[in-house]
């Protein structure tokens, strides 16, 4: 709700929309869902002004991530075994994702409108798949619309951003989002909301009750000031130091 009015400015004359456009702002304020509505809106059969209807063969389509015309390019699953039987993970979009992009594109669209590419997030993108990019955003075909989401974008090279008509969506005040997160019937919203920078779905993301109890853990075993209960801390948590890094750097502040 926090986006409406961002929605309907970029809808205002849904012909004249850019080839490529970068949806861009912090993490967790809904910049996907943003753009998987947009997306279901371009190749909605039967739009209710700027909704999609949901009922038409488009949006079933979409709904089931079946739709011919619609193409999400995300990082891959890792796949590459490390040494002892392990998985490297890979956070990176590859390479040949981008390039399998030439192949979509060149073929007619299934319904004779628009087709529609979203890549999130488009930081993933290493320097060969940006440039690979590149002649897709240089040379767009006609009724051709590519959405890249970035939480990050500062890490984009400076000629995927050239080519993009940017759109910063805003972080929700205080009070919308406490209100949107009470909706879904979170315990202690605020506690979650501060802890997640004013982000409601990171907020909505922190309420997964074994991450509440992995944090009290976690924060009761910081208060025992105990150097061996401390110590231990390093092995119970080695698997999750983004989790346990950012409690300990908000409970030193």
């Amino acid at each position: 709700s926090w986006h409406a009015e961002s929605y309907a400015g970029l809808l205002a004359d849904r012909e004249r929309m850019p080839h490529a456009l970068l949806l861009q702002g912090p993490r967790g304020i809904g910049k996907l869902a943003f753009a998987e509505t947009l997306a279901n809106l371009m190749l909605c059969e039967a739009p209710r002004g700027h909704e999609p209807c949901g009922t038409c063969q488009a949006c079933h389509w979409f709904a089931q991530q079946s739709h011919p015309d619609f193409k999400r390019i995300e990082p891959a699953e890792p796949d590459e075994e490390e040494e002892g039987g392990g998985k490297k993970a890979s956070w990176q979009i590859a390479i040949k994702d981008v390039r399998s992009l030439g192949e979509f594109l060149s073929l007619a669209p299934h319904q004779g409108g628009w087709r529609v590419v979203l890549l999130h997030p488009a930081e993933a993108m290493n320097v060969a798949a940006a440039n690979a990019l590149l002649k897709t955003l240089e040379e767009p075909p006609a009724r051709v619309l590519l959405i890249l989401v970035s939480h990050q974008p500062r890490r984009l090279l400076p000629t995927v951003l050239s080519r993009c008509r940017k759109l910063a969506l805003p972080q929700p005040d205080w009070d919308a989002a406490l209100a949107w997160l009470r909706k879904q019937s979170v315990d202690d919203p605020e506690t979650l909301l501060r802890e997640a920078g004013g982000a409601p779905l990171v907020a909505l993301e922190y309420a997964d009750k074994e991450r509440l109890e992995r944090r009290k853990a976690f924060i009761d075993a910081l208060a025992e000031a105990d150097l061996l209960v401390l110590s231990g801390l390093g092995n119970v948590f080695q698997s999750r130091l983004d989790e346990a890094w950012g409690w300990l750097t908000r409970w030193v502040h």
